[in-house]
């Protein structure tokens, strides 16, 4: 019987305080949920830094609804650490993929709230949808629901909140009343709430 010819010991790579780019990692193969293109041309902004690179593209990576869940998708994570990885084959010393994912979120969060809370200004009520579009509402006490306030909008019984018609295809939107500070994932079409966080 031939036996395989045995394969070279492999050398780990050496760390360095800058980011070291190489040919791209065959041993992870992003599945480019962000065309392949789109992340090129973030790489190239970033200057080739991994954090602004990171910076760039989770919000590329992720809707404005998993922004505000506890943790990443475990298949964006996947991606994201995929992705990093075909561009960069080692690291600056001391990066933490995980340290910097959680920084960038809770800036993330903080950016989004205060763009919620300047847009309540003026509203009573404010409708999210995952990709960012926001619809302010008014409080119908005849109705005891939010009522956005654009004309076509859709009525669905046992709920706080009726919706832009424009959402009907979607599977929810965010939703936050600027009395409790309360934000919301509502399904669609039922109208089913849940709370995601509350907002400070």
């Amino acid at each position: 019987m031939t036996s395989n010819p045995s394969r070279p010991a492999i050398q780990p790579p050496k760390r360095t305080h800058e980011s070291i780019v190489d040919l791209p990692n065959p041993l992870k193969s992003p599945s480019w949920i962000v065309s392949e293109q789109t992340c090129i041309e973030i790489y190239n902004k970033s200057n080739k830094q991994i954090v602004q690179f990171l910076n760039d593209f989770l919000p590329k990576l992720c809707n404005i609804h998993e922004v505000f869940l506890d943790k990443i998708p475990h298949h964006h994570f996947k991606e994201l650490d995929a992705v990093i990885k075909h561009f960069w084959n080692t690291f600056p010393e001391n990066f933490d993929l995980a340290r910097e994912l959680r920084k960038e979120r809770l800036s993330q969060r903080f950016l989004l709230t205060e763009e919620f809370k300047e847009r309540l200004n003026s509203c009573e009520g404010l409708i999210i949808s995952t990709n960012g579009e926001m619809y302010e509402c008014r409080w119908s006490p005849s109705r005891n629901t939010f009522v956005p306030k654009i004309a076509d909008y859709t009525e669905t019984k046992n709920s706080f909140w009726q919706y832009p018609t424009v959402l009907k295809d979607d599977t929810l939107f965010l939703a936050v009343s600027k009395r409790d500070m309360k934000l919301y994932t509502v399904t669609i079409p039922s109208g089913a709430h849940s709370l995601l966080r509350i907002l400070h």
